[in-house]
């Protein structure tokens, strides 16, 4: 279980968020004390080249030392926390550590009751809970106008999900018939567009359109004439490539009217 604890510093409220046997301070919080900003600090070459060595020593990542929530601001590991602390002032480095040591020994609360009699940190407290209070708000706010898009969506995911990565394939005249032409004008229009070019009996796709799972080749035998068994090679659309050319000789065909109406 999380546990968040708030203690006072010159006045300045100081959050800590304790879980089991580690602890994350708030950067943002203890750079406010100073008149500064964690963002300062985490320019330096000398905090890359400490993050990097703590990194590799704990077996951790970057994320799990530092996190950085837009709006709230910037949580960061105990061992971080220290040194950034050393950075902001060497008595408010002892400070922390003296706190930490106190919520992993004690499970010490919130707040202490002589924190309630200065009468600064009642301000920055009232403040900070203000502004705590705005975030919650904002983040609700968000969160519905993202579910607002993401039923906006839903038809478009569906159609991608159910329609474009479908395994079913589809032959030329289908796709002609529903477009309002014959196969044959279809292929001519392609093939007019560079999309496709016969190989021997076979219509296939230009090498820019090849590997974009727009086709796929079937493989049937047939008895000719002689009587002889023969294998044939036959070209068939997948659903992004219906959709594919659908579009492009959409666009073909609007260009042709654009120069025919020009001329």
């Amino acid at each position: 279980m999380e546990n968040l604890n708030l203690f006072n510093y010159n006045g300045f409220p100081v959050s800590f968020r304790s879980k089991d046997t580690e602890v994350m301070l708030n950067a943002t919080q203890m750079a406010s004390a100073f008149r500064k900003r964690p963002g300062k600090w985490l320019e330096l070459p000398s905090t890359e080249q400490f993050l990097l060595r703590l990194e590799a020593i704990r077996k951790t990542d970057r994320l799990k030392l530092i996190q950085t929530i837009n709006g709230v601001g910037t949580w960061m590991h105990e061992d971080v926390a220290l040194e950034f602390a050393r950075w902001l002032s060497p008595s408010f480095a002892i400070w922390c550590n003296d706190r930490i040591k106190e919520l992993l020994k004690f499970k010490a609360t919130a707040i202490h009751p002589e924190d309630l009699l200065n009468p600064d940190f009642i301000i920055n407290l009232a403040t900070e809970l203000k502004r705590e209070r705005e975030e919650k708000e904002r983040f609700a706010q968000t969160a519905m106008l993202q579910e607002k898009e993401l039923i906006k969506a839903a038809p478009m995911v569906h159609y991608y999900n159910n329609v474009l990565q479908s395994e079913s394939l589809i032959s030329t005249n289908v796709i002609a018939k529903d477009m309002g032409m014959s196969a044959v004008t279809l292929n001519r229009i392609l093939h007019g567009q560079k999309i496709i070019y016969k190989s021997g009996r076979t219509w296939v796709l230009y090498h820019e359109y090849q590997n974009k799972g727009y086709t796929r080749s079937k493989t049937h035998t047939f008895t000719d004439n002689e009587g002889n068994l023969k294998t044939a090679v036959t070209t068939y659309w997948t659903e992004r490539g219906r959709a594919f050319i659908q579009y492009m000789v959409g666009n073909g065909f609007k260009k042709s009217d654009e120069k025919a109406h020009s001329a």
